[in-house]
């Protein structure tokens, strides 16, 4: 559990960075034509979830450091907390996760035709590893969540597997562990759909 905090105050740090040193600018330079550098649909594509992915995780790390504190003194009161933060942000993960195979289209597409966008890139890279978050780029960034919710998983994982089987937490544990992989399965599950979608069209 306390590599789950330090490594959400991680990834909060660089999906906020996502959001306001991408998203938010490239949003705002929009707006005018002497400053665009992609049009306002294109950002709205890439980056219109990733504000929703930030505010979902700045509410859950608060929940998270009290979690850990109660779990570190032996309390059990702590999982309901986080089961019911986990369900809170399952609709951002899923959109985000569910509509990746548009983000990345649009953000393959702008790197080929986009001189512009490719040397905001390039700027936003620089400014991250004078930061001190290495050499990030703009996909690094954008596969953030799906890491993210894989970590969920193996973290909660790890602690159940140390957890008294009469342990009062273990069923919220067991059900925070669900809500994460059917996030994780959220991207799957588009695919499938997508699939479907082309088998039915062949059909008729």
């Amino acid at each position: 559990m306390p590599s789950v905090e330090i490594t959400e105050k991680t990834y909060l740090k660089r999906i906020n960075t996502l959001n306001q040193s991408c998203a938010i600018p490239l949003r705002q330079f929009s707006k005018s034509s002497s400053t665009r550098i992609i049009d306002k649909h294109e950002a709205t594509s890439m980056f219109g979830k990733i504000e929703y992915i930030a505010k979902a995780n700045q509410s859950l790390l608060p929940v998270l450091e009290t979690c850990l504190k109660s779990l570190i003194k032996g309390q059990t009161d702590w999982s309901d907390q986080l089961c019911e933060q986990l369900e809170k942000i399952q609709k951002p993960y899923c959109d985000y996760l569910a509509g990746y195979d548009s983000i990345k289209d649009t953000e393959q597409r702008l790197l080929k035709k986009s001189k512009g966008f490719r040397q905001f890139c390039e700027r936003t890279k620089k400014s991250m590893y004078n930061d001190r978050m290495g050499r990030v780029g703009l996909r690094e960034l954008q596969m953030e969540p799906f890491q993210r919710v894989t970590c969920y998983i193996l973290i909660f994982k790890q602690i159940l597997k140390k957890m008294p089987s009469d342990n009062p937490a273990r069923a919220n544990l067991l059900s925070c562990i669900s809500t994460c992989n059917w996030i994780a399965f959220c991207e799957l599950d588009s695919h499938l759909i997508k699939a479907e979608t082309i088998c039915v069209s062949f059909q008729r």
